[in-house]
């Protein structure tokens, strides 16, 4: 299930949205504000107030919008084509992996595949690849079950 982990407003009616599967989006929701309902969130006061509720965003006058939909309209930010972020989305869709025991699984330092995650640290790509052969491995353990 899509859901929303972080926003920034950037300006004018555009946010920086952050989705569990890891992927960075641009919204700009100007073109969706229209009508008696969603029309009230031009104004830039009201705009601003929103958090996330329930995985999505919300509006103090209780307006949101589906993180689905957000996700589709949103232009992904360049640094998602990354090879290296692909780690970070990986674990980022995949919470229920516990990444300090699959660290010690493959013998890499906790820390440092943390640090991959939270992308304080690039793996190399002779790195990058050990993990995602491991995580395969661990695919092909659970299609054998």
């Amino acid at each position: 299930m899509l859901k929303i982990i972080d926003i920034d407003y950037l300006s004018d009616y555009s946010l920086r949205i952050e989705f569990n599967d890891g992927i960075v989006k641009v919204v700009d929701l100007q073109p969706y504000l229209k009508g008696p309902v969603f029309g009230k969130l031009l104004d830039k006061d009201l705009f601003v107030q929103y958090g996330i509720v329930r995985g999505t965003i919300e509006w103090a006058n209780g307006l949101d919008f589906a993180p689905e939909f957000l996700y589709e309209i949103g232009e992904t930010l360049p640094e998602n084509n990354s090879p290296r972020d692909r780690i970070r989305r990986f674990f980022m869709a995949h919470r229920e992996i516990n990444i300090t025991a699959f660290a010690e699984r493959i013998g890499l330092n906790p820390k440092l595949l943390s640090n991959y995650i939270n992308g304080h640290k690039n793996p190399s790509p002779e790195r990058e690849d050990m993990i995602f052969a491991a995580i395969r491995d661990l695919g092909r353990e659970y299609q054998n079950i």
